[in-house]
């Protein structure tokens, strides 16, 4: 049969290998500009213009969310009141002679304790009865319900230091603004009375054990006076103290004064004693100055401050808070060891003290005896005047104590200010609705990302250009924009002609991009799905009769094999389309044609082999259709009729390119038995509907059936969303 010169052109491609032609295939269907390949990093800007509804509906409903919750939720005020604790100046009148909680602390260590003496229990429900009478009854009713809500503001209280100062700041928050600053200050005026109280009852404690000792020591001089002027005027001779050996009489006198002495020590040991029954461990001079103590307590404030820092960031099951928390303990283990090792000392120093008392009584009668002989009479004298100054001296002593006690006792000094008392808020402390705006646009974010996640997750459809290369195997012909058609299109984009008449001179919507500059994009698309068709192979052969098909219906396959047809004939080819889908025929619609003869008349055998009474020529030059005809019984008789090959063959030779528009190939077998007798098949996927299951059964059955897939097309790519910046600069370029 003779072929035209134009078909002769169009099956003479350049001589090229088969690895270059598939190459080049590729590489026309996916131009870097516009499409982009798989190596290409994840887009995040593309994932967000793909699921910007449902992102901007998450971010709508977060931030409606967020506003009415600033607007409908409970209202919490904060009020603050800062302390100045600077302590009471122990070296006021020798205090810190008669108070045995007058020693020095460390600075960091005192504030430390002060701040958790803020929150003991005996303070804090010493609050809870003065304040439980102002809570209304709209927040808590009942003695007990009331006493309970101000012992849970306390509990959420906070109290801190302020940097390194020695100020310390007291924040508590509720739902009345009077409320909490009236417990606030309540909280720190209990607080400074306490601390007034607690000094107060020491000094009180320490001058009624000084009184008692002051009373001993009177009557000890009193009854040391009587005996010595008894003993004068019983004697009648004053003894000369030059009648004594020098030697008995100095060592007399020395046992004397070291047993003055000794009692001294013991009636300070005594005091120190008593001090210890009266007043806790921690508060003796002698605990709080032993440099061991204070170098644990320091210690101790160090790990506090870490376990500080490391309770902000984790849990108190961390290891690293358990190491830090089991430090602590064992620090306080031992200063409690050193405070017993201390007051046990004390009471060794006691004990020994009152052995030595009665050592030196012992030495003292001894050598009372040794100079009796020499001069007891002069001896005696000495011993009672000097008891007599011995005990006026430790009389004015205790004498002057007692007088310093009394003082510190009526000395209501305070070792805390009030630096800036609590006020009534007038704007609540939360919510906020700044605050509220921000997490609400945290959360919409969170919920976006996490959406977007699961939605890409469970997408297994075919969405971008090469995936269905990957699955198949099979060269990616083209990927197709989606076409946005105008809801009103106007005559000039709908390429009606100056007559406005029928047929072949009204062009359908998705036609339009061919006569209209503003969509010449869509027509450079199925241009390059053309050319990858005519630099294709099946085999040694150029494919010359087509058919085109998708997996599942509405994957646009009956407008992309009509703009095939248009892009293969633009060339000066001669392209004819077989409406093979006898079932729901399409193509004349697409190209405003009637479907009274076509494909099924030639298939039923009434008629004769002759195509001019059934294809019709289109607007497109070089473009024909052959519609599918009325049905005239079984459309799997029709297909399975031997006619079929004729038909096919017949039109092989009249046409440089015969395109069969088939139905969907899962579910139904026209497509499988029309493929079997063209050159190969063109699978149209549609970016989002089309998914990988289903390539994967289409490809099993045409293997089955030794169909050969030359390629496959991804229509409606949203290539505006997914790829802006390449739509716009595509568009920039091609206008």
């Amino acid at each position: 049969m003779h072929i035209s010169p134009v078909r002769q052109r169009a099956f003479s491609p350049p001589e090229v290998s088969r690895s270059a032609t598939t190459r080049g295939a590729l590489a026309v269907s996916a131009p870097p500009a516009v499409y982009g390949t798989l190596e290409e990093e994840i887009e995040y800007l593309a994932l967000l213009r793909r699921h910007r509804y449902a992102v901007l509906g998450i971010f709508a409903v977060c931030l409606a969310a967020g506003i009415l919750y600033s607007r409908f939720a409970p209202r919490t005020y904060r009020a603050e009141t800062v302390l100045e604790i600077t302590g009471v100046n122990q070296d006021f009148m020798n205090s810190q002679d008669v108070n045995p909680t007058g020693g020095g602390v460390e600075p960091d260590g005192y504030l430390e304790t002060q701040i958790r003496l803020l929150q003991n229990e005996t303070l804090v429900n010493q609050v809870e009865k003065t304040m439980a009478p102002q809570v209304p009854s709209s927040i808590a009713s009942g003695e007990a319900a009331r006493e309970a809500f101000i012992g849970k503001m306390l509990a959420d209280a906070k109290v801190k230091e302020e940097g390194s100062s020695d100020l310390v700041s007291i924040t508590l928050t509720g739902p009345n603004p009077t409320l909490v600053a009236n417990t606030a200050n309540a909280l720190t005026a209990g607080y400074i009375q306490e601390g007034e109280n607690a000094r107060i009852s020491a000094a009180d404690s320490t001058s009624k054990f000084l009184q008692q000792q002051l009373t001993g020591a009177q009557n000890k001089l009193q009854a040391s006076e009587n005996a010595l002027q008894q003993y004068a005027n019983a004697s009648g001779i004053v003894i000369s103290p030059s009648d004594q050996d020098p030697v008995a009489t100095e060592h007399l006198r020395e046992i004397q004064q070291g047993l003055a002495q000794a009692q001294l020590d013991l009636a300070n040991q005594e005091s120190q004693m008593e001090m210890i029954r009266n007043s806790p461990v921690q508060a003796l001079p002698t605990v709080t100055d032993d440099p061991t103590i204070q170098g644990d307590r320091a210690r101790i404030t160090d790990l506090n401050r870490q376990l500080a820092d490391l309770s902000t960031t984790m849990t108190p099951h961390n290891y690293k808070v358990r190491q830090v928390q089991a430090q602590i303990q064992d620090l306080q283990n031992q200063m409690q060891r050193e405070q017993e090792i201390i007051v046990s000392r004390m009471r060794v120093q006691d004990h020994a003290a009152d052995r030595r008392v009665q050592l030196l009584r012992d030495a003292y009668q001894k050598q009372l005896g040794v100079v009796f002989s020499q001069g007891s009479k002069q001896v005696r004298f000495n011993m009672l005047q000097h008891e007599v100054d011995v005990n006026q001296l430790i009389y004015q002593s205790m004498l002057q104590k007692v007088k310093e006690a009394g003082i510190m006792a009526g000395l209501k000094a305070s070792n805390a200010r009030v630096v800036s008392a609590a006020e009534a808020p007038e704007i609540p402390y939360s919510p906020k609705l700044l605050i509220c705006l921000l997490l609400a646009i945290l959360s919409a974010i969170a919920l976006s990302v996490l959406y977007i996640l699961v939605a890409e997750r469970q997408d297994h459809s075919v969405r971008s250009p090469g995936q269905a290369e990957q699955y198949l195997a099979r060269p990616e012909l083209a990927v197709i924009p989606r076409a946005r058609l105008d809801a009103k299109p106007s005559r000039r984009s709908m390429g009606l002609k100056l007559n406005e008449g029928r047929g072949p001179t009204r062009l359908h919507p998705m036609l339009q991009h061919w006569r209209n500059p503003d969509r010449a994009f869509l027509a450079e698309a199925y241009r390059s799905a053309g050319t990858s068709i005519l630099f294709s192979r099946n085999g040694a052969e150029a494919p010359h009769v087509l058919l085109v098909t998708s997996p599942q219906p509405e994957s646009g396959k009956t407008t992309t094999t009509a703009n095939l047809a248009v892009s293969l004939a633009e060339g000066g080819r001669r392209v004819l389309i077989i409406d093979g889908d006898l079932r729901r025929p399409a193509l004349p619609q697409l190209f405003d044609i009637p479907n009274r003869d076509g494909l099924s008349n030639l298939l039923d055998g009434a008629d004769t082999l002759d195509d001019s009474h059934f294809v019709h020529t289109t607007s497109f030059s070089g473009v024909h259709v052959l519609c599918a005809g009325g049905i005239r019984g079984s459309v799997g008789r029709l297909l399975h009729s031997d006619r079929l090959a004729e038909v096919v063959e017949m039109f092989r030779h009249q046409f440089d390119f015969v395109m069969i528009d088939a139905p969907p190939l899962l579910g139904l077998a026209d497509a499988r038995i029309l493929a079997r007798y063209t050159d190969g098949v063109i699978l149209v996927c549609r970016a989002g509907r089309t998914s990988v299951s289903d390539l994967d059964e289409t490809s099993r059955l045409l293997a089955e059936d030794g169909t050969h897939i030359l390629g496959t097309i991804l229509n409606g790519y949203d290539l505006q969303r997914e790829k802006s910046s390449h739509y716009t600069s595509y568009l920039r370029y091609i206008q």
